[in-house]
């Protein structure tokens, strides 16, 4: 199950086949008969309003009222296979696909081939620009797998967050999600749980030491009250801010 939170607090699920969008009140639902989605790997809200929905056949935008597809027929996109997708504030369109990463900016692209960065060697699954306009990614890479957290800073710097130089358990992250406002990074590990890191202090949480219910947890994200909504193969866990 993937899961995000757009602008209007709307919280958006997707099974795979079947998209919801709940409002608090009232859900909606989102398929292949009344949408160009066919099989949803990942959901994007950016903060332009817009939602993203990642898959096999290209990358779909969801204004709210018309849908738009991007595949190779179309763009420059290495891929139809899009592991994920992030808008930053430059409006510049970073996705990652199965076989490399683009990021759009206006006319130009980026592959990301010619200079070493993380992105060289391994695929950006979700992104997020802090207030200081950091940009920070998960990232999925083949075995051995050396890194899958990373931060590009507003200066156009890579730092890598792995197992060699942080507490983070593996160099596998599934997910992640920062609330700003306690300076907290929440990150779904496979196959171990969720770790939280303060600036300080790490913590992870398993089935094995909290109400965790799985190891895999495949999306999270925060809404504006604080809490961390989870979509894990047991089912949807919400952890409440403390």
């Amino acid at each position: 199950m993937n899961s995000d939170v757009d602008i209007f607090n709307n919280k958006w699920f997707s099974d795979g086949y079947t998209t919801y969008e709940y409002n608090d009140k009232t859900w909606t639902v989102f398929d292949s008969l009344n949408s160009p989605t066919k099989w949803t790997t990942g959901i994007y809200a950016d903060k332009l309003g817009n939602i993203w929905f990642s898959g096999f056949d290209g990358l779909i935008k969801y204004d709210g009222k018309n849908w738009s597809v991007m595949d190779t027929s179309n763009s420059k996109l290495p891929s139809n296979r899009i592991m994920g997708v992030f808008i930053d504030s430059k409006k510049r369109l970073w996705i990652g696909t199965d076989k490399g990463n683009i990021r759009i900016d206006g006319t130009t692209i980026e592959t990301f081939n010619s200079t070493n960065n993380p992105l060289k060697t391994s695929t950006l699954t979700k992104g997020y620009e802090d207030k200081n306009g950091n940009i920070w990614f998960a990232l999925d890479e083949k075995f051995p797998q050396t890194k899958g957290f990373a931060e590009y800073s507003a200066k156009g710097e890579w730092t890598v967050i792995n197992t060699q130089n942080s507490k983070i358990p593996r160099n596998d992250v599934l997910d992640f999600a920062i609330n700003e406002k306690t300076n907290t990074i929440w990150l779904s590990i496979n196959r171990v749980g969720i770790s939280q890191f303060d600036e300080k202090n790490w913590a992870t949480f398993t089935p094995d030491n909290s109400k965790v219910p799985s190891t895999y947890i495949q999306s999270i994200t925060l809404d504006k009250e604080g809490n961390l909504w989870c979509a894990t193969f047991s089912g949807l866990l919400k952890i409440l801010p403390q």
